[in-house]
Parts: C-alpha cells; sequence; structure tokens
C-alpha cells in the first residue's frame, strides 16, 4: 500500500510541476505579447516621431526601414473590404471573418503573407499613433506599395490628436 501512495505522491508531483510550468509559461508568453503587440502604424508613427522631430516637411520614410522581416509588397486596406475582395487585391487567397472597421495591413513575399495586421479605426475617436497612406480626404479603398517606395511625410493636426500622413514619392 505504501507503494501505491509513493507512486501517487510522485504523480502528483509531477503533474503539480507541469501545470505550475505551464502556468508561468502563459504568463511570460502573455506578458511579451503585450509589450511587442505596438502595431505598424505605431511603429511609423513613432519612427516618425524620433526621426522627423519637427521637420516633417522634408521627412522622408521607406517603411521597410522600420519593419524587421523582409517583404515585397505592401497592401494596405482600408476598413469596409470583405475578404474575397482582399484575396483579390492581394492575388492569394484569404479566408477570414469580414470586419469591417478595420484597415488591414498585408506584406507579402514570393505571393506568400509574411505578416498580416488588422486594426481597428473609429473615426469617431481618433488615437494617437494613426498613420494614413495617401490624402487624408479621399482615401482608396486599397493601396500597393513596393519595398523600395519612399514616402513624404505631412503632420496633420486634429482636434484630438496628431497623426500622420504618407504619401508615396513618385
Amino acid at each position: 500500500m505504501d507503494s501505491k501512495k509513493n507512486i501517487m505522491n510522485k504523480n502528483n508531483i509531477y503533474i503539480s510541476i507541469r501545470v505550475i510550468i505551464l502556468f508561468i509559461t502563459t504568463i511570460f508568453y502573455s506578458c511579451d505579447e503585450g509589450y511587442n503587440k505596438a502595431t505598424i502604424e505605431v511603429k511609423i508613427f513613432e519612427y516618425i516621431e524620433t526621426n522627423c522631430l519637427n521637420n516633417t516637411k522634408n521627412c522622408v520614410v521607406n517603411i521597410s526601414d522600420i519593419t524587421l522581416f523582409d517583404w515585397d509588397s505592401l497592401f494596405v486596406i482600408n476598413a469596409g473590404t470583405n475578404s474575397a475582395d482582399i484575396s483579390k487585391i492581394i492575388g492569394i487567397n484569404y479566408i477570414s471573418k469580414d470586419d469591417f472597421t478595420r484597415r488591414r495591413y498585408f506584406f507579402v513575399k514570393d505571393k506568400n503573407i509574411v505578416y498580416k495586421e488588422d486594426i481597428k479605426y473609429d473615426p469617431s475617436a481618433p488615437k494617437k499613433g494613426i498613420v494614413i497612406f495617401g490624402d487624408s480626404h479621399s482615401l482608396p479603398r486599397y493601396s500597393i506599395y513596393k519595398k523600395t517606395d519612399m514616402f513624404r511625410v505631412y503632420k496633420i493636426t486634429g482636434i484630438e490628436s496628431n497623426f500622420y500622413s504618407l504619401k508615396l514619392i513618385e
């Protein structure tokens, strides 16, 4: 009987250790995800704030200087575009729950999505860190950019906060 109790105690100890390790791993993973979860828009915004200082009139940005991964094309798809249309735009089968309140960024390399980000957009409550590609008055449904494209930065002063408009230098 004692040997059965010893085996049960050992099993309970092993299970407890595994649960503790799983719990600790989950906590560290969650903390890491939250820390690194700055959106691509926030990263671009911070890059401009850091590198352009108060001289945005002469500021030029290449998005590939900000990203930490390799890509060929950037697709910026504004809110209101469904999955079927996104598939046509990016040339890759894309299946997702349609959410018409999100702006989507697709970075593509060799016909593969290497990075994707959905950013909830609420025009009635603009947040600091917003970056708009193109003219803020007439946003296209989508835009396509190459890795080598350069953008001129324009600072837009809003009621609630400032944001930046990036216009392609052609």
